[in-house]
């Protein structure tokens, strides 16, 4: 049944990934992982990844969101950490991995819930800058 719906799906993840990159424009302290110019997201999962410099660890970070009723989760870890993999060296995806947060991302938020987490990122950061 998504399938058939892909298109309006992938839309509604597009629009919400846009309301993001809207209310946290010009927020330092955290960037949004953006689609390189040469390919499309689906934005599955919003993601922001905080400077090395903001002031919290990532799982500081999503504690104190949590706080503020936010539920986030972390990004992945990179591959290289699974057993299997040899424990590859990657600097960029250990990057992502240890400073990486999935937003709340459901294709049902409304643009006031996701400036309410805007809001919210944009605070813990000020307090620590």
């Amino acid at each position: 049944g998504q399938i058939e719906r892909a298109d309006q799906l992938v839309a509604a993840k597009r629009r919400v990934f846009s309301w993001y990159e809207e209310f946290l424009s010009g927020t330092s302290g955290a960037q949004l992982m953006k689609e390189p110019e040469w390919s499309k997201s689906i934005y599955w999962m919003t993601n922001l990844m905080l400077d090395e410099n903001c002031g919290y660890t990532r799982d500081e970070f999503c504690a104190e969101l949590k706080e503020m009723k936010v539920d986030t989760r972390p990004v992945f870890p990179c591959i290289g950490r699974y057993p299997m993999w040899d424990e590859l060296e990657n600097p960029q995806a250990k990057k992502a991995s240890d400073l990486g947060i999935n937003l709340p991302s459901g294709v049902c938020l409304s643009k006031d819930e996701v400036r309410y987490v805007c809001d919210c990122i944009k605070k813990l950061l000020k307090k620590n800058n």
